[in-house]
């Protein structure tokens, strides 16, 4: 048997869904992203059409980068050895 058989034969196990066993019910609710107004499924997590969360706590929480508060870090030692000087 050659491999163009084998591919017929997986094929013949293939059947048609039966309509009688379908739901119209079986798609998940529908309702609108709060950011684009288009109609998602009630369980997505991110809107296809804009990318955003659907829901505030499924969003990530932002995080401040490192070289931020090592900035910060830095102007608060400047002000405080002026304020010393200064001080003085």
């Amino acid at each position: 048997m050659n491999q163009i058989d084998d591919e017929d034969d997986a094929n013949d196990d293939w059947e048609d869904p039966d309509l009688a066993e379908q739901d119209e019910h079986d798609d998940p609710e529908q309702i609108p992203c709060p950011f684009c107004h288009k109609p998602v499924a009630e369980n997505a997590e991110i809107c296809p059409h804009c990318g955003n969360f659907m829901f505030s706590e499924d969003a990530p929480s932002p995080r401040t980068p490192a070289w931020k508060w090592l900035v910060v870090m830095v102007l608060v030692a400047m002000l405080s050895g002026l304020i010393y000087f200064f001080a003085r």
